[in-house]
């Protein structure tokens, strides 16, 4: 049992700093130091979907938004849809809103992606009202007409 318990917390530890250095490369944590950093990883969540996963559907009720670490995702917005790469993001226009979904995002190919939850949203754009300030401005130049 003791074995098995430390192990699990090296596993912990280990999943904590790789998802620390992840979050670290995306660009709209960039300018923040280490412990916002942290702070920030601690409430993400790893999800990968296959290729050709829907991961959220237009209409439906916004739950969370999403970082991409590996893969691609494709976003279903007219006229053209958008392809995303890692460092970038979705989900943010519904949880900015307090809407529902604007487009359907597939991944393109088996993608890593963290997951922040509705709730833990609110928290960290509280929190770091910088942080919302720029996804603002992101969902504002997505909503752009093309």
């Amino acid at each position: 049992g003791i074995l098995a318990t430390g192990f699990a917390e090296e596993l912990r530890k280990r999943d904590f700093v790789i998802t620390w250095h992840t979050v670290a490369k995306v660009p709209l944590f960039a300018a923040l130091d280490a412990t916002r950093i942290a702070g920030i990883a601690r409430l993400l969540k790893p999800q990968i979907v296959p290729a050709n996963g829907v991961i959220v559907r237009r209409g439906d009720p916004a739950d969370a938004m999403f970082f991409i670490m590996e893969g691609e995702v494709q976003v279903e917005v007219m006229p053209t849809p958008v392809r995303l790469k890692p460092g970038q993001f979705f989900g943010e226009i519904a949880l900015l809103t307090e809407g529902s979904r604007t487009a359907t995002v597939t991944a393109v190919k088996e993608s890593r992606l963290l997951m922040l939850e509705a709730t833990e949203f609110r928290k960290l754009t509280t929190e770091h009202p910088d942080l919302r300030a720029e996804m603002e401005k992101v969902a504002s130049q997505r909503q752009q007409p093309a």
